[in-house]
């Protein structure tokens, strides 16, 4: 991009790697049926800015694909759409000429005043090109699947096909309004980053869920794994090695919903799991949670104590620090939970879980590893130093 500084959101539960231009129509999302955005959307309202950060500025190494655009609707009504084209960009070093990434030209956004658009780190089935130079026209019959940019980047041979992730947690009492200062986390293209980890690793595999339409075979889109269970425990002031828990540990109840699947997606904030599963959560804050039918939300008292809670993964049970439980504050003095229902659909390990592992990506090999990052579970309920 010819030496232009964006930053991205990164997100591991979809493909398509975009950026916002000066010029591009705002809407407010809340107003967009997103089964017919471009009549619904109202993207006349000087209320509701979208909050980027800085746009992105056409450069000499941008490259329009004509009769092209793409269109993306995410899962929680946010929509972004636009021009498709190849640009040369550079990402932790690595330079990748001629990737094809998306301008967008409109958006329905809950922005954080910092990021340009998103960078999508999911399988090439999930990306969103169509055929035509104007979205509103989209079908699906005029779909194109390209490859995303870390796909170009293994294909070319400039990293190895593995990636990992290992997030920050914000700042305390951070309002659900503000961005946190300083870096979000590590990412590490072609191997793992250099930060304390537990020794022990949970190896699983990677599930290809989607068919390709042109092979009718099945194919990876998702980094979708499977779950062994949930554990929840109200002691919250037992003592804990995250590093060497079973899932036979007497320091929580017998595991619920057993053998499921979930979506490790960094794009997400909280955790979605079946509601049984919450809904024990709930139960096990001091004091205990509600269903909130004004925001849709469980929610909790912001000073309310964590319980324990773990999911399993390959026979091991990764515990989430109790500070990623409770969830920035909505209706103050009440905070959403970091564990939602998934309301039927899919099981998601989000930010709030991945903040307390090092995730890794190994799309070579088809799998994906997980170490703790935190270890000990004081007895007076603090989380001590990593190991």
């Amino acid at each position: 991009m010819s030496g232009e500084y964006l930053e991205l959101v990164l997100d591991s539960g979809s493909s398509d790697t975009w950026v916002i231009e000066s010029g591009y129509n705002c809407a407010d999302p809340a107003t967009c049926d997103p089964s017919d955005p471009y009549d619904t959307c109202d993207i006349n309202d000087p209320g509701f800015p979208c909050y980027f950060g800085r746009p992105y500025n056409f450069s000499s190494t941008w490259s329009q694909i004509p009769d092209e655009n793409f269109n993306v609707t995410y899962a929680d009504n946010e929509i972004v759409a636009g021009l498709l084209g190849h640009e040369t960009i550079t990402l932790a070093g690595i330079t990748v000429p001629s990737t094809i990434i998306g301008v967008a030209t409109f958006a329905a956004w809950y922005g954080d005043t910092i990021s340009s658009g998103l960078l999508g780190m999911a399988y090439p089935f999930l990306t969103n090109g169509y055929s035509g130079d104007n979205p509103a026209d989209d079908t699906g019959n005029g779909y194109i699947q390209y490859n995303p940019v870390f796909t170009t980047m293994y294909s070319n041979n400039l990293v190895a096909p593995i990636w990992s992730l290992a997030l920050n947690r914000p700042p305390a009492n951070l309002s659900e309004y503000e961005s946190a200062d300083g870096p979000g986390g590590l990412l590490a293209l072609g191997g793992i980053p250099d930060i304390p980890h537990g020794t022990y690793w949970a190896n699983t595999t990677i599930h290809s869920l989607g068919t390709s339409y042109a092979t009718g075979q099945q194919v990876y889109e998702y980094y979708t794994i499977t779950v062994g269970g949930y554990a929840v425990s109200q002691d919250q002031g037992a003592q804990f090695n995250v590093a060497n828990v079973s899932a036979s540990s007497t320091t929580h109840t017998a595991l619920l919903a057993p053998q499921t699947t979930a979506i490790v997606d960094s794009g997400t904030n909280l955790i979605y799991v079946p509601e049984e599963v919450v809904i024990d959560v709930a139960n096990s804050f001091l004091p205990p949670g509600y269903y909130d039918n004004e925001y849709q939300s469980y929610m909790v008292p912001c000073d309310a104590v964590a319980p324990l809670f773990g999911v399993e993964i390959a026979g091991k049970i990764f515990y989430v620090n109790p500070r990623d439980l409770v969830g920035p504050p909505t209706n103050y003095p009440y905070c959403a939970m970091g564990v939602q229902p998934n309301s039927g659909s899919f099981n998601i390990l989000g930010d709030a879980w991945l903040r307390n592992v090092l995730a890794v990506f190994d799309v070579g090999n088809g799998e994906m590893r997980f170490a703790a990052r935190e270890f000990v579970l004081a007895p007076d309920g603090q989380i001590g130093d990593p190991a």
